[in-house]
């Protein structure tokens, strides 16, 4: 017998204002030609954050960051 697979929950998708350290990344984060800069899982940091920031003012459009909601504890 096989296991159902476990549906996996909705990212919740964050302004780069509200990311926090801490925070785990659930899809790749990818460039606007498709480049991945962040992989899947990668938990953020204060200098992570503050890269993306600085993409997205060079970029000049908002992006939304896919973050794993958190379990309860």
């Amino acid at each position: 017998l096989e296991a159902a697979p476990i549906a996996e929950e909705p990212p919740v998708m964050t302004a780069v204002s509200d990311l926090q350290p801490g925070m785990v990344l659930a899809r790749d984060l990818l460039s606007s030609d498709g480049v991945v800069l962040l992989a899947t899982g990668h938990v953020l940091t204060a200098e992570l954050i503050r890269r993306i920031e600085l993409r997205q003012s060079r970029d000049g459009m908002s992006m939304l960051i896919p973050i794993k909601k958190r379990g309860k504890p």
